[in-house]
């Protein structure tokens, strides 16, 4: 931008026959588009992003911009429904209605743009549901409809959007199962579903989007088992799907997704083991589990996760004692194992723990005494330590903890 003000230049803009190319994103302009720019029949790329625009597109535009194949009209101020005219549009490959405050429904007219690739209408007041009839989106690539007011089922038909890699639904009020035939989806790579009412389970058919780098379904009615056969995702490396009503054990399997670096299902009802074979995640760095039903020990074999940030495993029923080679976990800054049944002692070799702010052990059965080891931790923040079996009093090295916030 060059913090251009005021209305459109229609005066200069109006009489460059030849304009093929018009940017005017990231300005100050304000008023609504006119009609005069109609006029520009050979435009191609039309951007006026990130202004102050008000008003509708006008319906000049869409008889007279033939050969538009850009048209960016978000972050703006744009109301009133989506124009259903767009589809006249036949050489449209992009299409950015984002952030600004459409109403109404998507025209089923749309499915008429055969070649589109991108469509962004996020961010807006949409409502109705999604239309079948965009299964005929051949090419598209990049489909984002999040935060709006859409409702229903997803289609099945949509499957056929063979070429889709990047796939944003969250923040509406979409109901039913996930199709499993979306797994023609090879190309997928970033789905974003979250803040929904879908329900049913995540369909093991899906194991064949292999090129998948992120998933997010949190915050749904989302059941069953998690299946095994997503550890086929080698590529995956963000997993969300907390605040669901999953159930059933961790697959050992999910152990070949080496590129993982978060796993997010709290808030769900997951029992079983932690599968040693999670050992393999070198480049896992945010693991949250808390609020499930998991049992058994901490398994020995996370001692590779040297990326670790943060571990939340906050009321399951967990046991058995502080895995002592945790301590190569160097780059920890929160552990939270509160409310589960883990017993024994402290482990002095923490002391390596030089990054930790946060570390929760409260509502278990451990016992013994402080590790004088501990005060080498001066970058503590907050220790909870209350309901346990301790003995002794706290050591005096732990005056070296300036940093220490609250104490429990």
């Amino acid at each position: 931008g060059c913090q251009l003000t005021g209305t459109l230049p229609v005066s200069i803009l109006r009489d460059m026959a030849g304009l093929a190319y018009l940017w005017l994103s990231d300005n100050m302009l304000e008023g609504s588009l006119k009609t005069e720019l109609g006029n520009l029949a050979n435009l191609e790329f039309l951007l006026v992003r990130n202004n102050r625009f008000t008003g509708t597109i006008p319906e000049l535009y869409f008889d007279q911009l033939s050969n538009l194949v850009y048209f960016d009209v978000s972050q703006n101020s744009f109301s009133g429904p989506l124009p259903s005219d767009v589809s006249k549009w036949k050489k449209l490959r992009y299409l950015f209605l984002d952030e600004n405050l459409f109403t109404g429904t998507i025209p089923a007219t749309y499915e008429a743009l055969p070649d589109l690739e991108a469509f962004y209408a996020n961010r807006n007041q949409l409502t109705g549901t999604l239309s079948a009839e965009f299964g005929a989106w051949s090419k598209m690539s990049d489909l984002d409809l999040s935060e709006n007011g859409l409702s229903g089922t997803l289609p099945t038909e949509w499957g056929a959007m063979t070429a889709l890699g990047k796939f944003y639904l969250h923040a509406n009020q979409l109901t039913g199962n996930l199709p499993s035939e979306y797994s023609s989806w090879s190309e997928m790579q970033f789905m974003q579903i979250s803040y929904n009412r879908f329900s049913g389970a995540i369909p093991s058919e899906w194991s064949a989007m292999t090129d998948l780098e992120v998933f997010f379904a949190s915050q749904n009615l989302l059941t069953g088992e998690l299946p095994a056969e997503l550890g086929s995702w080698s590529k995956l490396w963000s997993f969300s799907a907390d605040a669901n009503a999953l159930s059933g054990v961790l697959s050992p399997q999910w152990g070949q997704l080496t590129a993982l670096e978060a796993l997010v299902l709290s808030d769900n009802i997951l029992t079983g083991n932690l599968p040693p074979d999670f050992g393999s995640w070198s480049n896992m760095r945010n693991f949250l589990l808390d609020r499930n039903a998991l049992s058994g020990p901490l398994p020995d074999d996370y001692e590779s996760w040297s990326k670790v940030q943060n571990i939340v495993l906050l009321e399951n029923a967990l046991e058995g004692t502080l895995p002592s080679n945790w301590r190569k976990m160097a780059d920890l800054k929160v552990i939270n194992l509160g409310q589960n049944q883990l017993f024994g002692t402290l482990p002095s070799s923490f002391r390596e723990w030089r990054s930790i702010r946060n570390l929760y052990l409260l509502e278990n059965a451990l016992s013994g005494s402080f590790p004088n080891e501990w005060g080498a931790l001066t970058s503590l923040e907050r220790i909870y330590l209350a309901t346990n079996f301790f003995t002794g009093t706290l050591p005096s090295v732990w005056g070296n903890l300036t940093e220490l916030k609250e104490l429990w």
